[in-house]
């Protein structure tokens, strides 16, 4: 809209100069007009860069119940230029406790409750699945400055026909600060209790 009210504006004060009928007044309140138009144009664009900017970096997560305490977490992660999403089956209250440890402040540097696997061969306790298809840790970058990083690992599943090199897999780390990382916390614990579709968390660049 900025951009047609400045397309309509211009040619009117040309022609009214033209045949003279132009006033000091109605000039000063359409270039007005139009320079406010031509800024409100500038900031869409910035601020659309910088949402862009923002989510370029980040970790989505859902979560499908199967209403016996079990699940499929889905996350989809990018960061940099690199991207992936996997699934896997876990225990909701492994999910839950994983949730929570992420809301304290501040992290102590060990904690396996902020490390999950699934895939096949996965079991309770086990830092890593024996064929792991989604795995989130969590840990420290910078004490002193509050950055935290979330690893995910990403992969598809591997049946015996499946040709070794055709699987799929990645790698993705973000960084994010503790706030947000309680925020996160928090999201999550509403996808799993159904009352939020998706938990998002946008990655920071260290500096």
């Amino acid at each position: 809209m900025a951009c047609r009210l400045a397309r309509e504006e211009f040619p009117q004060i040309l022609t009214n100069a033209e045949t003279g009928q132009v006033r000091s007044r109605q000039v000063h309140m359409s270039v007005t007009r139009l320079i406010g138009s031509f800024l409100c144009v500038h900031r869409s664009i910035d601020c659309g860069g910088q949402r862009d900017s923002i989510m370029s970096n980040y970790l989505r997560i859902r979560f499908l119940d199967d209403k016996d305490g079990t699940g499929k977490l889905l996350a989809r992660a990018e960061a940099d230029g690199f991207s992936g999403e996997s699934g896997a089956y876990f225990n909701v209250e492994e999910i839950e406790a994983f949730a929570e440890a992420l809301k304290i402040f501040p992290l102590p540097p060990e904690d396996p409750r902020r490390s999950i696997s699934g895939g096949f061969g996965a079991r309770p306790g086990q830092p890593e699945s024996a064929q792991e298809h989604l795995g989130i840790s969590v840990y420290l970058v910078n004490a002193k400055r509050g950055y935290v990083g979330m690893q995910v690992r990403m992969a598809t599943e591997v049946w015996p026909n499946t040709r070794l090199e055709s699987k799929k897999q990645a790698h993705i780390e973000i960084l994010v600060t503790y706030e947000p990382l309680a925020n996160f916390s928090k999201d999550l614990l509403a996808v799993l209790r159904g009352s939020l579709i998706e938990a998002v968390i946008a990655g920071e660049t260290l500096s």
